[in-house]
């Protein structure tokens, strides 16, 4: 609006705010993103690996993916950082002093169990010493400089299979409720396929069993001749 100098004195000026909007395209796109990649193989450690290289950097700084071995113990079979460096520290410390879920102190263990994701949107240094397992522990976390953490199970079938632990540290973000069901959603297609390739893999070793019960068990011996015996589905 101009003044009687014809100089503004005012301005009105109109906005809207569009970050819930692109929060939630980003979702969409990073979901589709992630359920072509993960459907691209029947490998399932190698699908747990990309679920790991697909939440880091877009949804977290560090992501750490555990599945449960047939003994109760968990294996870790995926770690990402956006920091080299840490991601050997976190690997360092993944073998140092590996998670029981067994114990009931154990975060990764209490999600396991109860089959909920668990939010620490701010992570200070109480919460980091209730996770540490001992002096050296404490301060190999405390060299990570986490600042937010998320944990989500890998549920299939109604059954608990793992869980895939997201950090934030170096970007300064920390996770909210937004954030636990992208991370849930992640983790619903990564337990659907490696539940998948678990079942290829076995109907596999299935039909190769199969295929070798029905070759001859020896071909003869014919002098001049090379024999060989094959299947073949018909």
């Amino acid at each position: 609006q101009s003044g009687d100098a014809g100089q503004e004195s005012q301005m009105v000026g109109l906005g809207r705010d569009v970050t819930d909007r692109k929060q939630r395209e980003e979702a969409l796109a990073f979901m589709a993103d992630a359920s072509e990649t993960l459907s691209s193989t029947l490998d399932y450690e190698r699908t747990l690996r990309e679920v790991a290289r697909l939440a880091v950097p877009r949804l977290a700084d560090c992501c750490v993916v555990h599945v449960l071995g047939t003994n109760g113990d968990l294996d870790q079979l995926a770690v990402v950082h956006v920091d080299p460096a840490k991601e050997a520290l976190v690997r360092e410390l993944e073998s140092r002093f590996p998670a029981d879920p067994r114990l009931e102190e154990s975060v990764v263990g209490g999600v396991l169990r109860s089959r909920k994701p668990l939010l620490v949107s701010h992570v200070d240094d109480d919460v980091v010493k209730e996770i540490a397992q001992g002096e050296e522990h404490l301060e190999g976390l405390r060299r990570l400089r986490i600042g937010s953490l998320l944990i989500v199970p890998l549920v299939v079938r109604g059954q608990t299979t793992g869980a895939v632990t997201l950090l934030a540290g170096e970007s300064g973000r920390h996770f909210v409720a937004e954030d636990v069901e992208v991370a849930s959603d992640l983790a619903r297609h990564a337990a659907l396929s490696v539940d998948n390739a678990r079942l290829y893999a076995q109907r596999s070793r299935i039909a190769s069993t199969l295929q070798r019960s029905l070759l001859p068990s020896g071909l003869p011996d014919v002098p001049g001749i090379e024999l060989a015996a094959r299947y073949f589905a018909a």
